[in-house]
C-alpha cells in the first residue's frame, strides 16, 4: 500500500467504524460527514474570523495605499504596524482553510475510493479486475463504485486479482439507502441519488451567504 493509504487510514476505520454497527452504507457516510463537520467547525470558524478581520482591515489599507504607495518599503512597514495594533495575523485565516483541505481531501478519498480504502484492494487490482469482467471504465473512482455494483450484479472475479473473502465482503456490503443504491454516479440524466450533491450545492450557498451576512454586521 502506498503512503497516501496509511495517511487515509483513520478515515477509512471511521467509516468502517460507523457501517460496523449501521449496516448501511448511506447512513455510515451521513454519520461520517457528520463527524468531519463537528471535526471541521472550529477550524471553519477560525478561518471566517481571519475573513472578517482582514475585511475590517480594507478600508484602512486602502488609506495607507493612497499615502505610501509609491513607498513599497514605508507601505510595507505601515500595514505591519497596522496589524501590530490591531492584533490580526494576516495568515491566520490560512492555516484553518489548509486544516480543512487536508481533511476534506481524507474524507473524499475514502468515499471516492471505497474498495481501495474500505477493503483494502489495491488500485491497481481494481483496474485489474474490472479489465476481466469487461467493465470499461476510465474513471479511477467510478471504477471502483461499479466493480461493487458489478460484484452485487453477480460478476465473478478471479482469485488471483482479488482474494474471494473480500469478494464475498463486497458481496455482502449494503450500499441501499431508501430505494437508492450508494454506488451509482450521477450524470445528466436525473436519478435518485442526484439529490445528495443538489444539498451539497444549496449547503455551499448558504454557507457563503451567511459568511457574506456576518462581514457585513461585524464591518
Amino acid at each position: 500500500m502506498g503512503v497516501m493509504y496509511y495517511i487515509l487510514s483513520p478515515f477509512s476505520w471511521l467509516l468502517n467504524f460507523f457501517y460496523s454497527f449501521t449496516d448501511s452504507y448511506g447512513i455510515s457516510l451521513i454519520l461520517f460527514a457528520l463527524v468531519i463537520k463537528i471535526i471541521l467547525f472550529p477550524l471553519t470558524i477560525k478561518g471566517k474570523k481571519g475573513m472578517i478581520q482582514m475585511n475590517l482591515l480594507s478600508g484602512k489599507m486602502q488609506q495607507l495605499q493612497k499615502q505610501y504607495g509609491k513607498d513599497r518599503e514605508r507601505y510595507n512597514l505601515e500595514v505591519q504596524k497596522l496589524y501590530e495594533r490591531e492584533h490580526v495575523n494576516p495568515m491566520g485565516g490560512c492555516l484553518p482553510m489548509l486544516l480543512t483541505m487536508l481533511v476534506l481531501f481524507g474524507f473524499l478519498g475514502v468515499v471516492y475510493y471505497p474498495v481501495h480504502y474500505i477493503f483494502g484492494v489495491s488500485n491497481e487490482a481494481v483496474k485489474a479486475a474490472c479489465e476481466a469482467i469487461g467493465l470499461a471504465t476510465t474513471n479511477t473512482s467510478t471504477m471502483q463504485t461499479a466493480l461493487i455494483q458489478a460484484i452485487h450484479n453477480g460478476a465473478s472475479i478471479d482469485p488471483s486479482i482479488i482474494s474471494a473473502s473480500v469478494v464475498a465482503e463486497i458481496q455482502n456490503f449494503n450500499t441501499s439507502f431508501f430505494g437508492m443504491d450508494m454506488c451509482d454516479v450521477p450524470g445528466f440524466h436525473l436519478t435518485p441519488i442526484a439529490i445528495f450533491p443538489a444539498i451539497a450545492t444549496v449547503t455551499m450557498f448558504v454557507s457563503y451567504f451567511i459568511t457574506q451576512k456576518l462581514s457585513g454586521m461585524a464591518a
